[in-house]
């Protein structure tokens, strides 16, 4: 009945990264978490850029070299057809704190080790690591373990110096989930107790009708 429309086809999983990596580019939280530092080591010989290791008075970047990079910039370097770095994994996502994350997730501050836990930690995993298989397991115990204790401290409105420990060990994604459920608890209570459907005199009403009574 109509006609063809070939650009109308289902998006592949690419184009959909791409237009997440879009959506983040004017992302604050995405800016500031691209900028966070991994250890890297360069697999090229690279002129004009020993600038980028601090404290280097050499003009080329020789293969070997160990050098901080953001992750934005890791993520380019590593992803082009002849990866010029490998990366290691920064200390929150090594194998001694995936033990403790292991033996029990809740007790962790994240907020302190790194507020991105997670978006970092996903974005690391764009990098070929021996350990990446493991890595991909503890971030999503670790969300899933922390998910439940994070509901419990939302709906019950916890207060004194062992709710705001808790809280403080949340980090910033765990913080606004934690918001958005004592929003969605207090927006229940509302409901349950009649006042969301509570019928009020519209303003326009009130100011026309005492614009009557003064005519």
């Amino acid at each position: 009945m109509f006609p063809s429309n070939s650009t109308a086809t289902a998006s592949s999983p690419r184009d959909r990264l791409n237009a997440h990596e879009r959506d983040s580019y004017m992302n604050i939280d995405d800016i500031i978490m691209s900028s966070a530092k991994l250890p890297c080591q360069f697999k090229l010989r690279v002129p004009d850029l020993g600038y980028l290791e601090p404290g280097s008075s050499k003009n080329d970047i020789d293969i070997g070299d160990k050098v901080d990079l953001p992750l934005w910039l890791a993520q380019q370097l590593y992803s082009s057809a002849m990866p010029y770095v490998s990366m290691d994994y920064t200390k929150p996502y090594k194998a001694n704190n995936r033990a403790i994350l292991d033996a029990d997730a809740t007790v962790v501050d994240l907020n302190q080790s790194t507020p991105f836990f997670y978006k970092f930690g996903v974005g690391i995993l764009h990098f070929s690591h021996p350990d990446a298989v493991e890595l991909s397991r503890i971030l999503l115990n670790t969300f899933s373990t922390r998910l439940a204790a994070l509901m419990d401290l939302s709906r019950h409105n916890m207060v004194g110096r062992s709710a705001a420990r808790k809280k403080n060990n949340l980090n910033l994604t765990e913080q606004r989930l934690f918001k958005l459920g004592q929003k969605s608890l207090l927006s229940y209570s509302m409901w349950s107790g009649g006042q969301s459907r509570r019928l009020e005199t519209s303003k326009l009403v009130t100011r026309y009708k005492k614009r009557k009574m003064l005519d």
